[in-house]
């Protein structure tokens, strides 16, 4: 097959791809939302980062086959400027799961032209954050990179994830019994003692409302603990914003809420794709931290997605104890760091490996010196 590979590289080529993007995605290898022109465009035009977008079609008798969805950047390491390449949704640590958009019957080959495309790009540092260890575009990309001599550094960060059974009942008798009593014993509490309500926003109308709960739940949690919460980035609100509304107008939003007396005291901003549901985001009134309210919202979430027949609930990146908890495996993604072989290259690969192979040995000096 013979490809075409042509370069969108201005905000209204990127809105103008929408449709044949949607098109490509339901057919493509390894689709899920963070590949979505929704979720890449809305986060583009909300945070506008100081880069040029380099999104790559390759296009076959008219028609896109693939989509590298990259932005060019410019940074600085061991004081050389560095020219890199990322993927767009890249650095704001709320994009997994990242991926090279190809249909799947045309994978390797059209990803192929994407990546010689890719090399001849004027770029010393390329990013390839966050792909799932075993796709098969990972696996493409790596041998690609060697091929082409590029030095590569990589680092895995686990996914935890939940398989849902086919009951309710199933589910908590999955769960350790510490928490399973705990949250049953919490939510027999608030249906005892208060109106509670399980639900999710289903219109636009109730949209900008659910949103501002969701900030200020969400900053009331970590106030509590004596930090700032992740809203109070103004462009963050912006993206949360147009990617809800576009995916409330794709039917695949799903953001739940517990009210407690016809007040919201806890919330989680999910979507879904296919028949997994992905936790992007979730909040709870701290003054409520008691109730725990956050783990009687989950479990009303799988609930609701049991019922639904959802298969998978996906916590993505990140440890934590709460997840640890609720998950039943954590596949893992994987950053690709991959530099030329050049000047610039070599320095932006080796810089760092010095500098750690310092600190250990600094580190073992120390040690030796206390010792004796």
């Amino acid at each position: 097959m013979t490809y075409e590979v042509k370069i969108a590289c201005s905000d209204a080529s990127f809105r103008e791809l929408e449709d044949g993007w949607n098109r490509l995605l339901d057919e493509a290898a390894d689709a899920n939302t963070f590949m979505s022109h929704a979720w890449l465009e809305s986060w583009w035009t909300a945070y506008r980062p100081a880069a040029t977008l380099c999104i790559l079609l390759a296009v076959r008798e008219g028609t896109v086959c693939g989509i590298a969805p990259m932005m060019l950047c410019r940074g600085r390491r061991a004081g050389r400027l560095l020219r890199c390449l990322r993927f767009i949704g890249d650095g704001t640590s709320e994009t997994d799961h990242m991926n090279f958009v190809v249909k799947a019957g045309e994978r390797r080959e059209a990803l192929a032209a994407l990546l010689n495309a890719i090399d001849g790009l004027s770029w010393d540092v390329a990013h390839f954050s966050q792909m799932p260890k075993e796709s098969d575009n990972t696996r493409q990309l790596l041998e690609f990179a060697s091929s082409k001599g590029w030095l590569i550094g990589s680092s895995e960060v686990p996914c935890p994830r939940r398989m849902l059974p086919g009951s309710y009942e199933e589910l908590v008798g999955s769960l350790p019994s510490r928490l399973r009593t705990a949250i049953r014993s919490a939510r027999r509490a608030l249906e005892q003692n208060h109106a509670v309500e399980f639900g999710s926003c289903a219109t636009v109308g109730e949209l900008p409302g659910c949103l501002e709960a969701l900030f200020r739940n969400h900053e009331s949690r970590w106030r509590g603990k004596g930090k700032q919460g992740v809203f109070v980035d103004m462009r963050k609100r912006e993206f949360y914003s147009k990617l809800a509304s576009r995916l409330l107008g794709s039917g695949t939003l799903r953001f739940f809420h517990l009210k407690l007396d016809g007040s919201v005291v806890a919330q989680q901003f999910c979507f879904q794709h296919g028949d997994t549901v992905f936790l992007l985001q979730e909040g709870f009134d701290f003054e409520h931290a008691n109730l725990n309210v956050g783990n009687v919202l989950r479990l009303m979430v799988f609930e609701h997605l049991i019922s639904n027949r959802v298969r998978q609930y996906d916590f993505l990146a990140g440890t934590s104890r709460h997840k640890q908890s609720w998950s039943d495996a954590a596949p893992f993604d994987i950053n690709v760091r991959a530099c030329r072989p050049s000047i610039r290259g070599r320095t932006a690969h080796y810089v760092p490996l010095w500098a750690t192979a310092a600190r250990r040995f600094a580190k073992r000096w120390r040690s030796r010196a206390v010792s004796s």
